[in-house]
C-alpha cells in the first residue's frame, strides 16, 4: 500500500461520522464549511485546526479555545485539571501522564466533551453518572481493567471511546446508550458482545477490531445505521449472511480472522468504499461482488484465491487493488472494464498464465502503480514488458536472480524499485527508461553500473547501497538532475569516491 493510501487510511480509521467540518479563511478569520462546501459557522476565528478529535474541530477566538460540532455547537475548552471553571463545556486532558481521575471532575456536570485519552488511568469510578450532560467520553489508550455499570446513566452520550484497555467484560447497562452513534471497543481484550447491542439502533461507528470474537450477536446485524465496522484481527471464521442488512456500511474491515467465504449478501453493500478481507482463507469472491459499484478499496491479500470474478470489472470506481500473496493463475478480461483502477499488487506463480495476466493488465487504462511479488521464482516473465503505461513498478523482496530486458520497454516508469533481491546485473538498455526519477537497487549482488545510466536525464534519486560495486562510470556526471546517491556498503577505494564527488558537485552523495 502507498503512503497516499496508507495515510487516507489512518484519517479513515481514526475519524468519525460527525467530522466532517473543514475550515475557510476570509478577511483573516476562520469559519467552516461541511462535506457539500455549505458555510456551517461564520467567519469568527481567529485560529482554526482542520482535524480535531472525535468528531470535534478545535478553533481559536481571541484568546480562548473551543471544540465545535458539525451543526456548529461550540464547547469551550480547557486542559487543566486542578481548576474547572464552570464555563468550560469541552476538557480535554490527553496525554497528562494521569493514574486517577481527579473527584472534583466529577462535580462538573456542564461537561459536554471530556476526553482522557492516553493516560495510566485504570479505575473509573461511578461518579461518572453525575456528568450525565457528556456528548462525547472518550477514555481509550490507558489500563482500565472493568468499567462501572453507573455509564449506562450517560444517556446524552453520541461517542464512548473505551478502545485499548484490557476491560474483558462489558457491563450490560452499556447497552442503554441508546442514543451513541460512536462506540470504539477495539483492542479491549472482549471475548463476547452481548445481544443488547441491538438496542444502540443509531450507532454509526463500531471499532471491535483487536479482540477475542469467535462469534457475533445476531442484533449486530440489525443496525442498518452503520456506516463503519471494524473486526480484523479477531477469531472469526464465519460472517453472517444478514451482513446484507447494513446497507449504509462505508468501511468494512474483517482482515485477520479465519473466515473462509464471504456471502452473497455481500452484495447488497451498494456505499461500501473500502473493504478489507486480508489475512484470512477465503478461497473464492461471490460474483456479487460486483455489486459493490462504490468500492474505492478492496484489500484481499494473503487468502488462498486463484481467480476472480468477472463481475469484478463492473467496479469502475475502483482505485486500489491488492492482491499479493494468493495463488493468481490469471486475471479475468474484464480487468480492463476497472477505468479508475491505478494501483495494484499482485503475486504470480510458475502456474500463473504471465502472457494472458500482463495482456489484460496492458488494457486496464490508468494503472500506474504495480507492486509484484513472485512465489518460489527467481525470475519476472518477460511479459511484463507489455505494461507500457506503468508509473511505478515494486519488485523489492523477491529473491529475484536477473529481471529481462523487457523491463526497458516500460518507457513511462517514475519510479524502480528492485532493492532486497539477488540481482548481479542492470540491464544497458535501461537508458530507454528516460522518465525515471527514483531508482532503488540496494541490497543486491550488482558489481557494475551500466554506462547507460547517464542518460537517464530526468534521475533524481539513486540508491545503491550493499552491493559489490568497485567502480562508477564517468557518465553519472550526466545526471543533471540528480540530488541524491547512496553508495554505501560497496567496495569503492578512496580515489573512486573523489571521482564521484567531482563528477556530481550538486548531488547529496553518501559512502
Amino acid at each position: 500500500m502507498n503512503k497516499y493510501y496508507f495515510v487516507i487510511l489512518l484519517i479513515f480509521l481514526f475519524s468519525n461520522v460527525l467530522s466532517q467540518l473543514t475550515p475557510v479563511e476570509k478577511d483573516s478569520k476562520y469559519g467552516y464549511v461541511n462535506e457539500t462546501g455549505k458555510l456551517i459557522i461564520d467567519y469568527k476565528y481567529d485560529e482554526a485546526v482542520s482535524v480535531g478529535v472525535r468528531g470535534l474541530v478545535e478553533a481559536r477566538k481571541d484568546t480562548n479555545f473551543f471544540y465545535i460540532d458539525k451543526n456548529g455547537n461550540e464547547y469551550l475548552l480547557s486542559n487543566k485539571i486542578n481548576f474547572i471553571s464552570k464555563d468550560v463545556e469541552a476538557l480535554d486532558l490527553t496525554l497528562k501522564d494521569l493514574e486517577e481521575i481527579n473527584d472534583n471532575i466529577f462535580d462538573n456536570n456542564q461537561l459536554k466533551v471530556l476526553i482522557l485519552s492516553q493516560n495510566n488511568i485504570s479505575y473509573l469510578s461511578p461518579k461518572i453518572k453525575n456528568l450525565d450532560s457528556l456528548i462525547v467520553f472518550c477514555i481509550d489508550r490507558n489500563n482500565l481493567k472493568s468499567i462501572p455499570s453507573e455509564i449506562g446513566e450517560l444517556h446524552n452520550l453520541h461517542v464512548l471511546d473505551l478502545t485499548y484497555n484490557k476491560i474483558y467484560f462489558l457491563p450490560n447497562e452499556i447497552w442503554n446508550l441508546t442514543n451513541l452513534k460512536e462506540l470504539g471497543l477495539a483492542k479491549t481484550r472482549i471475548s463476547v458482545i452481548s445481544e443488547d447491542i441491538g438496542n444502540l439502533k443509531d450507532l454509526e461507528v463500531l471499532l471491535l477490531n483487536g479482540n477475542k470474537l469467535s462469534d457475533l450477536p445476531e442484533n449486530l446485524w440489525d443496525l442498518t445505521k452503520l456506516k463503519k465496522l471494524t473486526l480484523d484481527k479477531n477469531l472469526l471464521t464465519t460472517l453472517n449472511p444478514k451482513l446484507g442488512n447494513l446497507i449504509n456500511i462505508e468501511w468494512l474491515h474483517i482482515s485477520n480472522n479465519e473466515i473462509s467465504y464471504l456471502p452473497s449478501e455481500i452484495g447488497n453493500l451498494k456505499k461500501i468504499k473500502f473493504l478489507s478481507c486480508e489475512n484470512n482463507k477465503i478461497k473464492f469472491l461471490p460474483k456479487e461482488i460486483g455489486e459493490n459499484i462504490q468500492l474505492d478499496r478492496l484489500y484481499l491479500s494473503s487468502n488462498n484465491l486463484s481467480v476472480l470474478p468477472n463481475e469484478i470489472g463492473n467496479l469502475k470506481k475502483l482505485r486500489s487493488l491488492d492482491l499479493n500473496n494468493n495463488l493468481i493463475l490469471t486475471l479475468p478480461n474484464e480487468i480492463k472494464n476497472l477505468i479508475k483502477l491505478d494501483e495494484l499488487s499482485i503475486t504470480i506463480t510458475k502456474e500463473t498464465n504471465y502472457n494472458e495476466l500482463f495482456t489484460n493488465l496492458s488494457l486496464v487504462p490508468n494503472l500506474e502503480s504495480l507492486t509484484l511479488k513472485t512465489d518460489s521464482m527467481f525470475h519476472i516473465p518477460k511479459e511484463i514488458g507489455k505494461l507500457i503505461n506503468i508509473e511505478h513498478l515494486d519488485l523489492k523482496y523477491n529473491r529475484l536472480n536477473y529481471i529481462p530486458d523487457e523491463i526497458c520497454n516500460l518507457i513511462n516508469l517514475q519510479t524502480l524499485n528492485l532493492e532486497f533481491n539477488n540481482l548481479e546485473v542492470i540491464p544497458d538498455d535501461i537508458y530507454k527508461l528516460k522518465n525515471l526519477i527514483e531508482l532503488n537497487i540496494r541490497f543486491n549482488n550488482i558489481e557494475r553500473i551500466p554506462n547507460s545510466i547517464g542518460d537517464l536525464n530526468n534521475l533524481e534519486e539513486l540508491d545503491i547501497r550493499f552491493n559489490l560495486i568497485e567502480s562508477i562510470p564517468n557518465e553519472i556526471g550526466n545526471l543533471k538532475n540528480l540530488k541524491y546517491l547512496n553508495i554505501k556498503k560497496n567496495k569503492l577505494n578512496d580515489l573512486e569516491k573523489e571521482k564521484i564527488k567531482k563528477l556530481l558537485p550538486n548531488c547529496k552523495v553518501y559512502f
